[in-house]
């Protein structure tokens, strides 16, 4: 299914009169996203290392008779779209690399698969090369862990994802003063979440501090990927994101991610949106 794009044109709120404090991001690990019955959870989803990253991934409600793919690709993956732009490679492809897995009854060989358990659970490991490869930067551009089953995309259930940010590696001119790009890009949790438990017709608004003033952010509410347009930081760094519990958010929980397009910084925030 398309992302779908909530409205364009979304101002930011106008800077707080008392700056609010920017930490460091305390990540929800493992990284947990819900579809129905199915629940996919990661072990780490911020400051992920540009090389030789290891994730953990485990699974747990799915159908044992469908094949699903684990793998680490661009976040504006939609369900038509097949899963070419994903570190290790297209997939499925001869790459047999570790940056990717298949969880099957009959994993024919592969070199990473698993076989599902009881309940339809899974677990496996990814091992990602650099978070650089195959056409995909994931260090400037935004990418998630997505979930997906086997089949045509009008029959299969939908995808799972998880936002993930990558640490920039340490510039070689970092012995510069002037250098503006030796420190690798943050990742910072939301100073507010006004709605941690929201439900359909509610608007929920998040906001971060600590962008460079009047930097654009790319912003994606997973997990079906939902673009929010037109954010912008204001003169004192805040952004605030607000927008509309939508049928596009289902019950369970997701993630707001918010990409500062200058300053590379990543806000990350969760929250649930409770059943009717």
């Amino acid at each position: 299914m398309p992302r779908r794009h909530l409205f364009a044109g979304l101002a930011a709120i106008l800077a707080l009169a008392v700056p609010l404090a920017v930490g460091s991001v305390a990540a929800a690990d493992p990284a947990t996203q819900k579809q129905g019955a199915r629940t996919v959870a990661v072990s780490q989803a911020a400051d992920l290392p540009d090389t030789s990253a290891g994730l953990t991934v485990t699974g747990s409600g799915f159908d044992p008779t469908v094949d699903a793919y684990v793998a680490v690709c661009r976040a504006d993956i939609a369900a038509a779209d097949p899963l070419t732009r994903c570190l290790g490679g297209p997939i499925p492809d001869e790459n047999d690399t570790a940056g990717w897995a298949l969880v099957s009854n009959d994993p024919e060989g592969k070199r990473n698969a698993a076989v599902f358990g009881d309940g339809g659970s899974f677990a496996v490991d990814l091992t990602l090369g650099s978070a650089a490869d195959s056409g995909v930067d994931c260090v400037t551009e935004s990418c998630v862990l997505i979930v997906r089953s086997t089949g045509d995309a009008a029959s299969r259930p939908k995808d799972i994802t998880i936002g993930l940010g990558f640490a920039a590696p340490p510039s070689s001119s970092s012995s510069s003063a002037s250098s503006t790009t030796s420190d690798a890009p943050a990742t910072v949790g939301a100073d507010t979440i006004a709605l941690p438990d929201a439900y359909l017709g509610q608007q929920q608004t998040v906001v971060f501090t600590g962008f460079t003033p009047a930097e654009e952010v790319e912003v994606t509410v997973f997990s079906e990927p939902v673009t929010i347009n037109g954010i912008v930081a204001t003169a004192g760094g805040v952004v605030a994101i607000t927008f509309p519990i939508s049928d596009a958010l289902v019950p369970g929980v997701h993630t707001v991610q918010a990409v500062g397009r200058q300053s590379g910084l990543i806000g990350l925030a969760t929250f649930t949106v409770v059943a009717a």
